[in-house]
């Protein structure tokens, strides 16, 4: 095509009807054309979208007769080119607007449109593409043709059921070509494993305008699960892979159980892949007609060994650093040894603890724990043994909660004196997660409670009762949740004995990092009135309320205001209430965010710094 002069328009007309196949007879044509069409238009239409270069223009489009919302998607599905500087670039550019005018018609039901496009040479090159969309076709019959044997009738009432476009509405490709999804869909949740798509059947009509539709099914047979098969070589039992399925043999097919079985084995952290699925070969006919298949689980397992180290400093609390190694898999029943430590210039401690996961089945960990305690604080001095175990109860990914014992042997000096100490601990502890992130949450919201039961020996043997509770929330402001608020309340009580023949441990302090941060660690509560040393309380009261805003991909900016108090009574109490306002930084790393604070106390007292930094990872709450 070539310009024929200044202020002309040279044309190539390109006939639509061709795509529908003129030759055929008027009255119908075979819907092969269309179900190609209607596919390539879902696939192809969008990966083209970015084809061209930087966004200069789009092709003029001139057309009557199309609904708004079909005009703005055409508009949008143009590509936007360079200017063309010569006649043959701006031939190209219409002839490809042209095809994705025509691609965009088609997936909005006109399937017979006629398209022209031109070259406007006056007074700058302009592609131009003319249409006229015809009819716009709508849905006629629709209906459900089984390759092989059909799945029982109530399986194909519901599997027709499952098609959710009506007679009369129009053809949009995606809504014809989405209702196999919803067949496959209805025949798999009622048993059929390997119901499968065998091509869509589209004949049309053009003097109608419409098209009918049947879409070609192979069912498959009706499957039940047999038993758990677990292929390759590894530590990893088999018998504990089948604690961890859900399961039960001769059940008929449901993806969604063998959904939950896959997350169950991705859930135990063990495996770098592990994939649980129906085995392909033909399995064992039933009398009911149903087949049973084995279930095929593969797996990769993760190295063993992991290596963690984390590192802490504040004012108050002065520099620590943490680390823990992991193996996992220690007996091949998916367990883990896990070591950790700490040094501090407070705390050293040594920890050992083995987690058996689904011992008693899957959902209940049986754990054991060790460790050793040195502490040396401001308000006591602590040397202690602890042994304990543990049985967490999982009933879904957001609620856990267990019940476990321990004992504590070791010896404790505070202003009080020096002393042995012996305790025997219940301990009850439940859980809840509704957040959208563990290490950083931006919505939803945790709670947790703990409750122990007491009972110290030593010197002065004492009976009490230790809860602790807590509920965070976090709640997105704006766009892309640049914004956070974020709000921490902690109440907690010692029931019964006195607050002096209470263990140190047991007692509550406040202030820190990890509290309520302006004041140094233990800073705020009783004091003894001769030494002005902490002696710690029989409650805790805690609030805190963080403005997280995002600045950086990476970065963020924080600002905080903290309170709360520690007394001698039972409850907690608002009376004299200590605050502590601040700044902060968070830079977010895989391992959660590296958070720098800058706080002060608001009502400072005589001995208190004017200034508390602290530096760890992880959020404040």
């Amino acid at each position: 095509m070539h310009p024929v002069g200044r202020g002309t328009v040279a044309t190539a007309v390109t006939d639509a009807r061709s795509h529908v196949q003129e030759e055929m007879d008027r009255s119908a044509f075979i819907g092969v054309y269309v179900s190609v069409l209607l596919r390539f238009i879902l696939t192809g239409c969008l990966a083209c979208g970015a084809a061209f270069g930087a966004a200069a223009e789009k092709a003029r489009l001139i057309s009557e007769d199309l609904p708004e919302e079909v005009s703005r998607a055409i508009a949008n599905a143009l590509p936007d080119e360079q200017a063309p500087t010569t006649a043959l670039e701006a031939r190209r550019q219409a002839e490809r607007a042209a095809e994705r005018v025509r691609e965009t018609l088609n997936s909005e039901g006109y399937l017979d449109p006629e398209i022209e496009f031109a070259v406007e040479t006056d007074p700058d090159f302009q592609p131009i593409v003319r249409v006229k969309p015809g009819a716009r076709y709508s849905v006629g019959a629709v209906d459900i043709a089984y390759e092989g044997d059909p799945p029982a009738d109530e399986h194909a009432e519901a599997a027709r059921a499952a098609i959710n476009i009506s007679p009369g509405e129009p053809a949009i490709a995606s809504r014809v070509l989405s209702q196999e999804k919803n067949i496959l869909d209805t025949l798999r949740a009622d048993g059929h494993a390997f119901a499968e798509a065998e091509g869509t059947e589209i004949i049309g009509d053009r003097e109608a305008a419409t098209i009918d539709i049947t879409y070609r099914i192979a069912a498959g047979p009706r499957i039940r699960f047999g038993e758990v098969r677990v292929e390759g070589e590894g530590r990893t039992k088999p018998s504990f892979i089948r604690k961890l399925s859900p399961i039960d043999t001769e059940a008929v097919y449901d993806p969604e159980t063998l959904g939950s079985f896959n997350s169950r084995l991705a859930g135990t952290r063990l495996f770098s892949l592990a994939s649980a699925r129906l085995d392909e070969a033909a399995g064992t006919p039933n009398p009911d007609g149903t087949e049973t298949r084995d279930i095929i689980v593969t797996l990769d397992e993760r190295p063993r060994h992991t290596v963690t180290l984390g590192a802490t400093w504040s004012t108050a609390d002065g520099a620590g650093v943490t680390g823990s190694w992991t193996r996992r898999n220690l007996s091949g029943r998916g367990d883990s040894l896990i070591v950790e430590a700490s040094i501090a210039e407070l705390e050293r401690a040594l920890e050992a603890t083995w987690r058996r996961p689904a011992e008693f089945g899957y959902g209940r960990d049986l754990s054991f724990n060790a460790g050793v305690f040195d502490e040396t604080t401001d308000a006591y001095d602590r040397r202690a043994f602890l042994l304990g175990t543990s049985l967490e109860f999982k009933r879904n990914p957001r609620f856990t909660w267990n019940v476990g014992a321990n004992i504590e042997i070791g010896s404790e000096e505070d202003v009080t004196g020096e002393r042995d100490v012996q305790v025997v601990r219940a301990i009850a502890a439940a859980r809840i997660d509704q957040s959208n992130d563990p290490i950083n949450a931006t919505r939803g919201w945790r709670g947790q409670l703990k409750v122990a039961p007491t009972q110290s020996f030593g010197s002065e043997p004492t009976t009490y009762l230790r809860n602790l509770a807590q509920v965070s929330a976090y709640v997105p402001i704006g766009e892309n949740e640049r914004i956070v608020l974020a709000g921490r309340l902690r109440a907690g009580g010692v029931f019964g004995g006195e607050a002096a023949d209470i263990p140190v441990r047991d007692r509550f302090y406040a202030g820190g990092g990890g509290s309520i941060r302006g004041f140094g660690y233990q800073e705020v509560g009783p004091r003894d009135p001769e030494t002005n040393v902490p002696v710690g309380g029989r409650y805790l009261l805690e609030t805190a309320i963080e403005a997280r805003v995002k600045v950086r991909d990476k970065i963020s900016v924080v600002g905080f205001l903290d309170g709360g108090n520690v007394g001698e009574n039972e409850l907690p109490s608002a009376d004299d209430l200590r605050f502590g306002a601040g700044l902060g930084v968070r830079y977010d790393t895989v391992a959660g965010p590296i958070r720098f604070d800058l706080a002060t106390p608001l009502d400072r007292r005589s001995g208190e710094d004017a200034v508390q930094i602290y530096i760890s990872i992880g959020q404040a709450f």
